[in-house]
């Protein structure tokens, strides 16, 4: 999932740059509230370690 999201914001971020007019997407603008996200349930998930 980050790999994707990564792929996302770098494609979006070479969009940017060609049209500096443009707006960022909303996968740039939520990029590190995700990512965040996704670090803190692997670190609850290693932590916890259900089942």
């Amino acid at each position: 999932m980050l790999s994707a999201l990564h792929g996302m914001q770098s494609a979006a971020l070479r969009k940017m740059e060609a049209d500096p007019h443009l707006d960022a997407n909303a996968f740039v603008r939520a990029g590190m509230p995700i990512t965040i996200l996704c670090l803190v349930v692997v670190v609850a998930l290693a932590v916890i370690k259900p089942f």
